[in-house]
Parts: C-alpha cells; structure tokens; sequence
C-alpha cells in the first residue's frame, strides 16, 4: 500500500502556499479538514524535476500558440485569397459592362448620324 503524504496549509502567506501548489500532485487540506486537492504523491519535486516540468508546460503552450498562429495565418491567406478572386471577378466584370455600355453608346451616336 502506497503511503500518502498530506500537506496540512495552516499558512495564510502567499509565499506558502504558491511553494506548495507548485507541486503536480498534492493533497491539500485547509483548517477545516475538508479535502480540497484529492491528488497524492509519495515524495517531493526536486528542483530539477520542478524546472524540467516548468520548461515543458512552456515548450508545449509554445507549441500550442505556434500552431494556433499557423491556423490563423492560413486562414487569413485563404480569405485574402477568396477576396482577390472576387475583386478581380468584379473588375472584369465591370470592365466588360463598360466596354458594352461604349460600344451602345457609339452604336447610338451612329444611328443618329443617320437620321440627320
């Protein structure tokens, strides 16, 4: 049977208590004998091991930003993109309605060239 360690917090400085819930696995216990962590742990962090643990939370928060950055940059060029499709459809479109609209006009100012 494994033996528990409890942590009894009678402490109310922050220093304390930071030290202690720094600490992955601990059973923590306030003045009132109430369970508040139910999480056990035969012996104490080293410093080493603490350190190590820190670095790795960082590493894959890192990694989690980085790839949440990557889904939004390509995101962002996949909706630039569809904007610069459809922008340039719309000058082309407008070109052509244009180009018609010339083209009536000179037909309309030929035609009344006849009549005169």
């Amino acid at each position: 049977m494994k033996k528990l360690e409890v942590l009894r917090v009678n402490s109310n400085r922050i220093s304390d208590l930071i030290s202690i819930e720094k600490h992955p696995n601990y059973i923590k216990i306030d003045n009132s004998d109430k369970i508040c962590f139910n999480i056990s742990y035969q012996r104490k962090p080293s410093k080493k091991e603490l350190r190590q643990a820190n670095k790795l939370r960082h590493i894959e928060g890192t990694n989690v930003y980085l790839k949440e950055e990557q889904i939004k940059q390509k995101t962002l060029k996949t909706t630039y993109n569809s904007l610069k499709q459809q922008v340039n459809a719309a000058t082309n479109q407008i070109c052509s309605n244009q180009i018609q609209f010339t083209s009536s006009v000179v037909r309309f100012f030929q035609q009344l060239k006849q009549f005169e």
